[in-house]
């Protein structure tokens, strides 16, 4: 399901479920994580991103770091559009974050 943001609701959802067309693989000791889809569908091209004041702001006091998916704003509104375009033109989308957090989207948490 799309989520439409309006003036009460965030642009980016609380909770995201991982879709049952993907998987999550963990390598290197759970130092990099990759979301694979189960049917596999492979691309000549890549756009990759830095997830962190690239694609995404944090939402959190000054010397803080992110520790929800509440606490991220899309860094701007046309982020969205502009990653769908990319995978409707053959891109394959990766983003990177340093973020030792991310590990828990493997787990849940």
């Amino acid at each position: 399901a799309v989520v439409t943001p309006t003036e009460t609701s965030p642009i980016v959802a609380k909770e995201v479920k991982t879709p049952k067309s993907v998987s999550w693989t963990s390598l290197h000791s759970q130092h990099l994580l990759v979301r694979s889809p189960i049917v596999f569908n492979p691309r000549d091209k890549v756009a990759a991103f830095d997830l962190d004041q690239t694609l995404a702001n944090w939402n959190v006091p000054p010397g803080s770091w992110p520790s929800s998916i509440q606490q991220y704003e899309l860094w701007n509104s046309s982020v969205i559009d502009k990653m769908r375009k990319l995978d409707k033109d053959g891109y394959k989308l990766v983003i990177f974050s340093n973020q030792g957090g991310v590990k828990g989207a493997l787990h849940g948490k």
